[in-house]
């Protein structure tokens, strides 16, 4: 996770207050319970980057040889294979 629970929390809290106070926006949870699972789709949402980032290493790994033969740029590759990735799993970064 890129972030510390402490700050998911702040955040979390901090986004159902303004969801709250924002008069187009009807919730139909207390602040508290909003903020509880504000903070654990955070949390998901997290843990699916870190996979994604798992996931493209193992790719840049497989093809390790090649990448070195050819001289390629890393991190170039690295940045297009995530978005390939993202893509194809639906995420958006």
């Amino acid at each position: 996770m890129r972030l510390s629970e402490r700050k998911i929390q702040y955040l979390a809290g901090k986004l159902a207050a303004w969801l709250q106070e924002d008069s187009g926006v009807e919730t139909v949870a207390g602040g508290d319970v909003l903020a509880r699972e504000l903070a654990a789709v955070m949390r998901r949402e997290f843990l699916r980057e870190e996979e994604l980032d798992r996931d493209v290493e193992k790719t840049l790994l497989q093809y390790r040889k090649q990448i070195d033969s050819q001289n390629l740029d890393v991190e170039l590759l690295r940045q297009k294979i995530r978005k390939q990735l993202a893509r194809e799993r639906g995420l958006v970064l």
